[in-house]
């Protein structure tokens, strides 16, 4: 089937891809479903797209299109009416538009590629609605024709249609003649060597000055990818000369600084974008910490706190809190079972006290409802959050406190949204523990700051007793050390300490299902991986463990949906604010319920029962075995950890596996494999940054 659509309405949307609906130019409706390698962006209604795909009978929803590929395109005709009418021209409606095709006809779409104002109020009439709809319908059809040339000038050049959009985003309504006066304009969003090529067909030299200073940014942006913002001199010539010829090397770094492409700090090179980044967070914790401190809380109001709560802090616990009442910026360090909950909770009751409006912030929804819970006080995700601000449905007024828990976890990108939205009067505490998985994106930050001596903060060391008691700790403490614990002997009628069952990578899978079960099931039991790989028994893979219980669920169970049987764990992958779900909120398969909207799955998540239409659960894994990223902010009764040799496995990982777990932690798997990793530095010690750089450690950019 290849037929010119226009989009009615979209059913979803997710990483994977996008159901809607859309009728043909002969009026058929139809229901269709493209993934993201099909479709390059979420269609919006009213456009008019480019379709071809094969016509599948779904036993749920019948006769639908499974999108093969999908083209954006330009209205024809009477369909400008419904574009017009679509969300990409908002305020504009249904009368209004379908007025103006009566008035223009074909002659409309003349009139909006010349921007002729003038003619427009001949329909829109006078008054500052109107300006603003022929602005809205102007600056509209501009952006949706630059994006379509777009999509085209990609295809005819062999890139990927999805770079449309975000070209457009970038560059604006001349897209194309900026790509077209320079090719490399593409280096921040394809691989050097696709974009050279490109650029050499149209006839650019070796040493034109346009390439030289791209080939400095794409190694730049190569860094980039593997987490480093900062490059020294000699890794960016060697570098550079994998791509160039040697004789240009200098002519290339000398381009690349005069056109802005490239930043020199620190006797090193930044991408500029980077640079300014960590410039601000440098400046402005420089700034916050410059400040004189404030009145300090008394030990009448904490020992008051201590009585009201039930709980006796420590000398340390209350010197913390002592430091954040009077620090505009501060740290709380530690690692498991020292009390930063505790600690935590006395805090946010401090600040509240003396007024402060506070602000509790976590990367994944599991972190923010364990801060919900320790403190009983909201808390959100970071990305809600700053969503909320930037849509300004919240303003920072007054005085603030923004705590930002599992701060390990933060990347440059996060931090510097943070930190901008501070108001003059906020203050900004990150908890967190460095010895923690590092952040996924780009750049270190609380494992800098915490190394940087002008910054206040305060390292509890002390175990608690409860958590002495689960023998955790400990090896915890070896583990975060480098050395490789001592291990109990496993025994399935104990319920605490840290044991080690030995085998070779192709029995993990039998070993950890075993276990799951003798230790007390999904319910009490976590298992945490490191490798998701595939579904093959022999990998030792957070797949196959998945497929291995999934497969035992199914002899006593229906599936539902061709996925899931209830009972069984799930994890959501996505942050979704119309359901209330989070990336990473964990729940359990209820039964399968008919709605007025279709059929859904019931979910369990954190005791509140959550409907998922059926469109909604390729965003739905199982989650007998989670990554660790997965895991990070979150606690679990007990905890197994496969021992699967990769690249990935390593210090930091293991030991954020290790202290999710509150009583129990058994590791499967090869000795030597695990050994090696605990002993090895962390790869999160190797990442070159400006902010802290090795060469010359400092906080503020010279």
């Amino acid at each position: 089937m290849t037929q010119t659509v226009t989009i009615d309405n979209v059913l979803s949307t997710s990483f994977r891809g996008y159901i809607f609906n859309a009728t043909t130019a002969g009026g058929s409706r139809w229901r269709l479903v493209a993934d993201k390698n099909a479709m390059p962006r979420t269609p919006v209604p009213g456009e008019v797209w480019l379709i071809r795909g094969k016509i599948r009978n779904d036993p749920r929803f019948g006769r639908q299109v499974i999108v093969d590929s999908a083209e954006l395109t330009r209205a024809s005709g009477r369909l400008i009416v419904g574009l017009l009418q679509g969300p990409n021209f908002p305020h504009v409606g249904e009368k209004t538009a379908q007025a103006l095709w009566e008035r223009f006809g074909e002659e409309l779409y003349s009139i909006l590629d010349v921007g002729e104002i003038d003619r427009l109020f001949e329909v829109l009439g006078p008054g500052r609605r109107a300006v603003a709809q022929a602005s809205t319908l102007l600056d509209g059809w501009r952006r949706l024709s630059a994006e379509v040339a777009a999509y085209r000038w990609l295809d005819r050049h062999g890139f990927r249609p999805a770079l449309a959009r975000k070209l457009v985003d970038c560059y604006g309504a001349d897209v194309t003649s900026k790509l077209e006066a320079n090719p490399y304009r593409l280096i921040a969003f394809e691989n050097w060597a696709r974009v050279d090529d490109a650029a050499r067909s149209i006839g650019v030299r070796d040493d034109d000055p346009r390439r030289l200073a791209a080939v400095v940014e794409s190694v730049l942006f190569d860094r980039l990818d593997l987490k480093h913002t900062w490059t020294s001199n000699q890794e960016l010539v060697d570098r550079i000369n994998r791509k160039l010829s040697a004789d240009l090397t200098e002519k290339a770094v000398t381009a690349a600084a005069e056109a802005g492409g490239a930043v020199k700090a620190h006797d090193g090179w930044m991408a500029p974008g980077v640079a300014m980044m960590e410039r601000f967070v440098a400046e402005r914790c420089a700034a916050l910490v410059g400040r004189p401190p404030s009145k300090t809380v008394t030990e009448d109001v904490l020992d008051r706190h201590e009585a009201s709560s039930g709980l006796r802090l420590t000398e340390t616990q209350r010197a913390a809190v002592r430091m954040v009442s009077e620090q505009r910026l501060s740290l709380l360090l530690g690692g498991a079972g020292v009390g930063k909950t505790a600690t935590l909770s006395a805090i946010v009751a401090m600040a509240r006290d003396s007024g402060r409006t506070v602000h509790q912030i976590a990367l994944s929804g599991r972190a923010a409802l364990r801060m919900r819970e320790a403190t009983n006080y909201p808390a959100r995700t970071i990305a809600g959050w700053l969503g909320r601000i930037e849509r300004e449905e919240m303003k920072l007024e007054g005085r603030n406190l923004v705590i930002v828990d599992e701060a390990s976890m933060l990347d440059l990108a996060t931090l510097y949204r943070i930190i901008r939205a501070l108001t003059p009067s906020c203050r900004l505490l990150l908890v967190g523990d460095p010895a923690q998985l590092p952040p996924i994106g780009f750049g270190l930050t609380l494992h800098v700051l915490a190394t940087d001596s002008s910054i206040p903060k305060m390292e509890l060391t002390e175990v608690m007793r409860q958590a002495k008691e689960s023998g955790i700790p400990g090896p915890a403490r070896a583990v975060r050390d480098g050395r490789l614990p001592s291990f109990d002997h496993f025994d399935a009628s104990r319920s605490t300490g840290v044991s080690l069952v030995a085998c070779n990578r192709t029995e993990i899978v039998d070993k950890v299902h075993s276990l799951l079960s003798a230790m007390g099931g999904p319910s009490q039991v976590q298992v945490i991986g490191s490798v998701k790989g595939t579904n093959d028994r022999a990998s030792g893979s957070i797949r196959a463990i998945n497929a291995a219980c999934h497969e035992t669920a199914m002899r006593d169970a229906p599936v539902l949906f061709d996925r899931f049987c209830p009972g069984e764990p799930v994890i959501w992958t996505v942050n979704d604010y119309e359901l209330d779900l989070y990336n990473g909120s964990i729940g359990t398969v209820v039964d399968r319920v008919q709605t007025d909207e279709g059929p859904a799955l019931e979910i369990a998540f954190d005791g509140e029962s959550k409907l998922l239409p059926a469109y909604a659960l390729p965003d739905l894994e199982l989650a007998y075995a989670i990554t660790c990223h997965k895991a990070q902010g979150s606690a679990f009764p007990k905890v197994i950890i496969p021992v699967v040799e990769s690249r990935i496995l390593d210090r930091t990982l293991i030991y954020t596996a290790l202290t999710r777990a509150k009583r129990q932690v058994v590791f499967v798997g090869d000795l030597r494999a695990l050994s090696q990793a605990i002993q090895a530095d962390p790869a999160s010690s190797r990442r070159d940054t400006g902010l802290g750089c090795r060469q010359k450690p400092q906080l503020v950019y010279p």
